[in-house]
């Protein structure tokens, strides 16, 4: 039986209900009022652990203080929580809290902050088992990703290299890959890899080889090539070395002996050259070697130490007037592949062959006429006198009997022979020394050979050699006039008599 009391203090109401000693009592479960202030506390957990990588799991909780709003978390994580009594709660652990071995802190809390003291919940790492690598071995100085089979991997499985812990990446609980840098691989030979499991039960395997297979460098380029003769410089000389497969711990050799390296990839190394290898032309050999048992070593590239060329010489020297673009080649003994040829100080388009060799295209407008040109070597590099230069010339192709020059019309008067051909065969054709060009043509007949002037330059004697005569030309009209034989028999045996001179 309950009694209801009516308190009535001031203005305010208050029903309180009092418990009598007869009849009813209250539930033995339900819940105590949300209002709760108290403090929780755990008792037990069961069960007490869980293996990594196991499902989402019902964990039972008891203890003291729980309410129908208690929460709990796991390392700060809210979990599902069901209110079971005031002594029991029950909890669901994602199995992405269970993916790897660790000690997490279980921890109930009820409203308005008071909370149980955190307890220990282990989740146990197995114990893992390396049972193979792909691949098995790797080229020596590059980077690599290896994959690592075996069994009892977790999500915080980490693979060591050589006692070291290197980039992880867990796939799955058979699955792990590690990243290897160049570095790690830079030696020939073998390392050691071994997966660790660091949470509670976790241990680490027993190593597994690594091969590092012998990488053979191989030298492409070496610049600058080549070197420059220079005995007062105390700097070493820069030297790029272009190529593959050079280790990070890869060494140069010039002529046999080491120089110092200033930096290196696998396909490029910056060395310093002593300044004693320049001081006289010579040749040097230069290795890459990666080193390891056995060392390896590449091929091997000779760079030339010359001296700046102090003469050459050039062929052809001359061509005909009128040429198209001509390919001149230059000899000679100190070319590097910045010189240039020049004709009469202007550059030409020029091609490094070797050292001792250069070609040069002499354009068809410098052949255009008559030329006397000079041909230089200009080479940056040399400190010296410059070589002297070598001479050019062009002429004019015809095929010529006999010339004269004529002072008047300042013309050089040539005798053609019949088989030039087309409007120059059997002509006397008037020539500008200047510039080459043929600015007059006379038909004079059959095989015009020797040739005379007069003393006022206006009639030009030629003899005909076909005709067995000589003919008077009219220089200042064009003509051809008088033709007078010299004699002589018709037949073969008593041929007519030609000019012998005029």
């Amino acid at each position: 039986m309950r009694l209801g009391v009516l308190l009535l203090a001031g203005s305010a109401l208050t029903l309180s209900l009092l418990a009598g000693c007869s009849g009813g009592g209250s539930a033995s479960n339900s819940a105590p009022s949300s209002s709760t202030n108290s403090t929780p506390k755990i008792a037990t957990v069961a069960p007490e652990s869980l293996p990594a990588g196991s499902p989402a799991t019902t964990l039972t909780i008891t203890g003291t203080g729980y309410t129908s709003s208690t929460s709990v978390t796991l390392n700060g994580a809210a979990l599902q929580t069901t209110y079971v009594n005031a002594t029991s709660l029950q909890v669901v652990v994602p199995a992405s809290i269970l993916a790897s071995g660790q000690v997490a802190n279980l921890m109930v809390s009820n409203p308005g902050g008071a909370s149980s003291a955190p307890v220990g919940f282990s989740i146990i790492s197995p114990t893992p088992k390396v049972t193979g690598l792909s691949p098995m071995a790797v080229p020596q100085g590059i980077s690599a990703t290896v994959t690592v089979s075996g069994s009892g991997f977790e999500a915080n499985s980490v693979v060591m290299y050589n006692g070291s812990t290197r980039p992880t990446t867990f796939v799955n609980s058979t699955t792990l890959q590690v990243d290897l840098t160049a570095d790690d691989l830079k030696s020939l030979g073998t390392g050691q890899v071994n997966v660790n499991n660091p949470g509670p039960g976790g241990s680490a395997t027993t190593p597994t080889e690594l091969v590092i297979a012998a990488s053979i460098p191989t030298i492409t380029v070496v610049s600058p090539a080549p070197l420059t003769v220079n005995t007062s410089t105390t700097a070493p000389v820069l030297l790029s070395i272009s190529g593959k497969g050079f280790a990070l711990n890869a060494t140069v050799q010039a002529n046999g002996a080491n120089i110092p390296i200033n930096s290196r990839t696998a396909t490029y190394i910056s060395a310093l050259l002593p300044p004693s290898y320049i001081a006289s032309a010579s040749t040097i050999k230069f290795v890459v070697s990666n080193p390891g048992s056995p060392v390896v070593q590449s091929n091997i590239v000779t760079v030339s130490v010359i001296a700046p060329s102090t003469n050459f010489t050039i062929t052809p020297n001359s061509a005909p007037a009128g040429s198209p673009d001509t390919k001149i080649t230059v000899y000679g003994n100190g070319f590097f592949p910045d010189s240039v040829v020049q004709w009469n100080g202007s550059p030409l388009a020029t091609t490094y062959v070797g050292n001792s060799q250069l070609t040069a295209i002499i354009p068809a407008s410098l052949l255009s006429g008559f030329a006397q040109a000079s041909i230089e070597v200009s080479t940056p590099e040399s400190t010296g006198p410059t070589p002297p230069p070598q001479p050019f010339t062009t002429f004019l192709a015809l095929p010529v009997n006999d010339i004269v020059y004529n002072a008047v019309d300042g013309l050089i008067y040539a005798s053609i022979p019949g088989y030039a051909g087309g409007t120059l065969g059997n002509t006397v054709a008037g020539i500008d020394p200047a510039t080459g060009a043929i600015v007059k043509t006379i038909f004079v007949g059959s095989e015009p050979t020797r040739m005379a002037l007069s003393t006022d330059g206006t009639q030009l004697f030629v003899g005909l050699n076909g005709a067995g005569a000589v003919r008077q030309v009219n220089l200042t009209t064009a003509t051809a006039g008088i033709q007078f034989s010299l004699g002589g028999g018709p037949g073969v045996y008593n041929a007519p008599y030609t000019a012998q001179s005029l």
